[in-house]
């Protein structure tokens, strides 16, 4: 461990024995340990065999809505905002540590900060001058692929949301110490939001489902793989619990199927997720190969290259497609249009299928909508023979126009590549790859799908 890091752990484990934790060597079987190039993670300190308890953790050692709440009684926060805002107060500066007498300990093990996260670089954008701005940054955002970008800035928004409904309370104008200038407060608030996005488990305490999360010491170091977890968080279930009662209840974090040696390291999954959702969420990507994506669940948004490929088509009749916009909304099925990679044989979303076949209806006048509508209720499979075989040929045409797209940007991450290759800070190089990933993603996603589209694959 860094010569920071085991005096901040041996606080931690001190700080979660006064709060009941069992820290010995047969109660706590795990250690965290830096990562080159990768953060922390958790490793198993013995041999430890399949669905065994590596620890417990006390409810009160937890960091949520109920035992923050006292602490801020006029409030009425949600839990992200509150979390947030607690951290944001306690922030430790740079090798310092965090003055919170509550839970300071392990706001001290907490990432020091967020650089190589896009929400980082995208609010920094917005909020500092042209001057202080990073320029491999903001490449790197312009960069994104066109789906990411839409998707960091839904994130974007519920961080300004969060940040407005905190700013309306006292508590940041109340700050102790001397005066911050409005910039770095929201810096800090973004550091608190982001552990808060990046590390929240779901933890039954009794409030509404959004309002049902909880930053878990220890359990926090672990990281995530999409496939081959060994290691799984379990909430204990008292007896006495009645439903929504406010009952805390402890963690206990167990082992899977495979068995652990010393010294190995321990993966949780956050779930099975897109690189896009991983990388805008959480701000890392999956290292999956083109062999894995018959297995990995590879997706892409392709919102924006549908519409520009039919208008193109549609040519002098855009009332045409004015009118399979507004149908497609009456059904529900306007945008949020995908390929997949998995399950196996790599496909498009039942959304894209439907939205194709009533665009060849209204531009290649192949069917009518009420042969398209009764394809929605189930009635028949497919509005014509016709129809289908437009289908697949603007559907091939969108795969084509995604996989020239992504090899055009990775030229360009190319640039980028070597910009950042002569920066010091190892995160650059890192995230720069990680963007690469994304667009890499793209193209094997829309290479497999062309294929199940010229092997006569039935969608």
């Amino acid at each position: 461990m860094a010569d920071r890091a085991a005096p901040r752990w041996a606080r931690l484990l001190t700080w979660l024995e006064e709060r009941g934790m069992l820290t010995d060597e047969a109660n706590l079987l795990v250690y965290p340990q830096e990562r080159p190039g990768a953060g922390n993670g958790l490793y198993a300190t013995c041999s430890v065999e399949p669905n065994t308890p590596l620890f417990t953790l006390p409810a009160r050692a937890k960091l949520n809505a109920r035992t923050l709440r006292p602490l801020y009684p006029k409030t009425e926060l949600s839990a992200v905002q509150l979390i947030s805002l607690h951290l944001c107060l306690h922030r430790p500066r740079e090798d310092e540590e965090s003055a919170d007498a509550l839970f300071g300990p392990y706001i001290d093990v907490l990432p020091r900060d967020f650089d190589s996260h896009p929400l980082t670089w995208s609010v920094q954008r917005r909020v500092l001058s042209d001057d202080n701005r990073d320029l491999v940054k903001y490449n790197l955002l312009d960069l994104l692929p066109p789906s990411v970008d839409a998707a960091l800035r839904q994130i974007e928004s519920r961080f300004w949301n969060d940040w407005k409904a905190v700013e309306a309370t006292s508590y940041l104008r109340d700050m102790p110490g001397e005066t911050k200038e409005l910039a770095s407060i929201k810096f800090d608030f973004l550091w608190g939001w982001l552990n808060v996005n990046t590390r929240c488990l779901y933890d039954d305490l009794g409030l509404g489902r959004e309002d049902n999360i909880s930053l878990c010491p220890v359990f926090d170091f672990a990281n995530h793989v999409w496939t081959g977890a060994t290691m799984r968080p379990q909430v204990d279930s008292p007896s006495s619990k009645k439903p929504g009662s406010s009952t805390l209840r402890d963690l206990t974090c167990t082992t899977l199927a495979t068995p652990m040696r010393p010294g190995e390291e321990l993966f949780l999954t956050y779930g099975s997720h897109a690189n896009a959702r991983l990388f805008v969420e959480y701000g890392f990507v999956n290292p999956a190969s083109t062999s894995d994506f018959t297995e990995y669940p590879g997706e892409v948004l392709i919102d924006d290259v549908e519409e520009a490929i039919l208008q193109q088509a549609a040519g002098d009749a855009p009332t045409d497609l004015s009118r399979w916009r507004d149908e497609l909304e009456e059904q529900g099925y306007w945008l949020d249009w995908t390929i997949h990679s998995a399950p196996a044989p790599a496909h498009p979303s039942y959304r894209l299928l439907t939205a194709l076949r009533l665009a060849h209806v209204l531009i290649s006048k192949h069917g009518t909508i009420g042969e398209w509508r009764e394809t929605l209720a189930g009635v028949r499979d497919l509005v014509s023979e016709e129809n289908e075989r437009a289908v697949r040929g603007t559907l091939r045409e969108i795969c084509t126009a995604l996989i020239s797209r992504a090899e055009d940007a990775a030229e360009e991450l190319e640039e980028v590549m070597l910009r950042v290759g002569r920066e010091k800070e190892g995160w650059r190089i890192w995230a720069a790859g990680n963007v690469r990933a994304l667009w890499a993603e793209e193209k094997a996603v829309a290479q497999a799908v062309a294929a199940s589209i010229d092997a006569g694959v039935d969608f």
